[in-house]
């Protein structure tokens, strides 16, 4: 548990190493907003909205921001691809913006984007250098961002080259089709070392997955497909439960 750090900026709440994550296109405004007052109520007071499907991006965003911002109070974090012609895009009211680096990606601009709307991130001021990493066999990564399949085995060989992870704050380790192994987990922070803020996704559906999660060196674990189910809130209470 020494990797929990109360400070980062993607903590959601002191209390908890659970990260929620919305999906603004698979989830109506309406839901999104029922979802943050009630994570709001229990004491979080922060959000990541991510896709890698947002193509609605523009048409969405604007708007589900300023609401959050005005029903809710809660700071909002982006997570979302970054485009070829501004990089990694940003509403004027989000806090923070994960700007993660594909590393199996195939395509060199999701390996190497540092802009956020045009500008270098530097000059920007909230963006968080992350670093993602899909595990198995993901479409949709591959769709997207180009991700190459990376088998467990192979992840040593993905961050053989200290460079990947050079001044990383982030590292995003996910699984989008099962269970994220603990085993996985151990053996990317032993890779990466202590600094980066590990951050373990994948299927957690139980408050010990996310205690196993923990202690295999994630400083935080994201919860999101939980929020779609129509018994979300029991979902929420069982991820919850020490």
């Amino acid at each position: 548990m020494r990797h929990l750090n109360y400070h980062h900026p993607l903590r959601a709440a002191t209390w908890t190493p659970l990260i929620p994550v919305l999906d603004p296109f698979r989830l109506q405004r309406t839901q999104i907003l029922i979802r943050a007052k009630f994570l709001r109520g229990l004491g979080f007071e922060q959000i990541v909205l991510a896709s890698t499907d947002d193509e609605r991006y523009n048409r969405v965003m604007p708007a589900l921001v300023t609401a959050l911002k005005q029903q809710t109070g809660l700071r909002i974090v982006e997570h979302f691809r970054p485009t070829r012609r501004t990089g990694f895009r940003a509403q004027q009211e989000t806090s923070w913006v994960i700007m993660s680096r594909v590393i199996s990606s195939k395509d060199p601009h999701f390996r190497t984007c540092r802009r956020i709307n045009r500008e270098p991130a530097d000059r920007v001021g909230r963006g968080i250098s992350s670093v993602a990493l899909p595990v198995g066999i993901d479409l949709t990564s591959m769709l997207y961002v180009a991700a190459k399949e990376t088998a467990e085995d192979e992840i040593s060989s993905v961050l053989h080259d200290p460079w990947t992870i050079q001044f990383t704050d982030v590292f995003y380790l996910f699984c989008r089709e099962s269970r994220l192994k603990v085993e996985t987990v151990s053996s990317v922070r032993a890779l990466i070392g202590d600094r980066p803020f590990l951050v373990a996704s994948g299927n957690v559906r139980s408050g010990l997955d996310v205690k196993n999660l923990m202690y295999a060196g994630a400083s935080g674990v994201a919860v999101g497909s939980v929020f779609e189910a129509t018994d979300w809130r029991k979902r929420i209470a069982e991820i919850m439960q020490r």
